[in-house]
């Protein structure tokens, strides 16, 4: 793939993985240690320079060992809906609901339901005559 046919999802995917290594302490070759030999040192370069775009498996592959979800390393979430993601997975409920502000409001709102079961009211008519 040429430098003019590289989408914009497949260079931010490259920069996440290219990010998440980094933060991981992993070489190239490291990465395809820790995935088990499932990706090659050239698959994983090639993602990284946004001259291949990554698919559902190989982001699966990758976000194991870089501890990262898949979704994000497709770009599919956010930074911020990657951390709240992150701070679920690892338990930290409380914390993943204060740092949501606006990034999943409805997961942080409380859920409201209506204990009560009445029925609702049959509307009757102005001009009825009914008694």
């Amino acid at each position: 793939m040429s430098n003019a046919k590289k989408t914009v999802e497949a260079l931010e995917a490259g920069r996440r993985i290219k990010r998440a290594r980094d933060v991981k302490g992993f070489s190239v070759p490291a990465l395809v240690r820790a995935t088990g030999g499932k990706l090659t040192t050239s698959r994983i370069g090639n993602y990284e320079q946004g001259t291949r775009q990554l698919g559902v498996y190989e982001a699966r592959v990758l976000a194991a060992p870089l501890e990262v979800h898949p979704a994000w390393l497709m770009g599919v979430v956010s930074d911020d809906e990657h951390r709240f993601l992150q701070a679920l997975r690892n338990g930290q409920k409380a914390l993943a609901l204060k740092s949501d502000e606006g990034v999943l409001p409805a997961l942080s709102a409380p859920h409201q339901r209506s204990t009560s079961r009445k029925r609702p009211q049959k509307h009757r008519h102005p001009e009825s005559t009914e008694a």
